[in-house]
């Protein structure tokens, strides 16, 4: 194994670290958003069952006792109707029913008017999750960054950089005499100009697909 390889095992490594640190603080502010959501949903769920009931048995309540007076009023029809009526008497008991049916109004309307007031605090809910999606795009911010670093220490593992002996390599070939000396004797000056030409392209090949000649036709 290489130093270039060993570098990169190890540096991957300390990255590797920083991947679960990233999926640790991504699942633990989600662990806390779901607690606070739920706690605050459970909260507002429990209140509107209370405000629920509480209208639903007085409402209840509120039929039976107007059944209550539609019975007294019934009776109070059959003691008018009968021969010499002590229509003063009467006239008491038909301000007491109407008093009685005058205050359990008032009093539905007072419950009514209290239950109404509730049902505003169940947009609540819309709230809530407007206050989670707020809560997690901060959050995600430090996620962001921290991903960022993660993909910059990853860049940074392996130098991509073309080593600089390729470019020795090249100037020993080309430059040391080398095409001097296997020229002696058996090329003239063009021969070595031609070499050389084919040495420079064998050191510096390109893919085809970024050969200047075909972009050119």
């Amino acid at each position: 194994m290489g130093d270039a390889e060993r570098k990169a095992r190890a540096e991957t490594r300390e990255a590797a670290e920083l991947v679960d640190e990233l999926v640790r603080l991504l699942s633990e502010h989600l662990k806390t958003t779901e607690e606070r959501f739920r706690g605050q949903l459970l909260d507002i769920r429990r209140e509107a069952e209370v405000s629920l009931y509480e209208f639903a048995a007085r409402r209840d309540a509120v039929a039976n006792e107007l059944v209550n007076s539609e019975k007294k009023l019934t009776k109070y029809s059959r003691k008018l109707t009968k021969k010499n009526p002590d229509t003063e008497k009467l006239s008491d008991e038909l301000l007491q029913l109407a008093d009685e049916i005058g205050r359990m109004k008032l009093e539905f309307s007072a419950h009514r008017e209290k239950y109404e007031t509730s049902m505003n605090s169940w947009l609540r809910f819309t709230e809530v999750v407007d206050d989670i999606v707020t809560y997690l795009h901060r959050q995600s911010t430090e996620w962001e960054n921290l991903a960022r670093d993660i993909g910059l220490v990853y860049q940074g593992i392996c130098e991509t950089s073309i080593p600089a002996s390729f470019d020795e390599l090249n100037k020993r070939i080309l430059e040391d005499g080398f095409t001097i000396l296997l020229a002696a004797g058996r090329r003239d000056q063009s021969d070595v100009i031609a070499f050389e030409q084919q040495l420079n392209d064998l050191l510096e090949q390109v893919d085809d697909e970024d050969d200047p000649a075909d972009d050119a036709q």
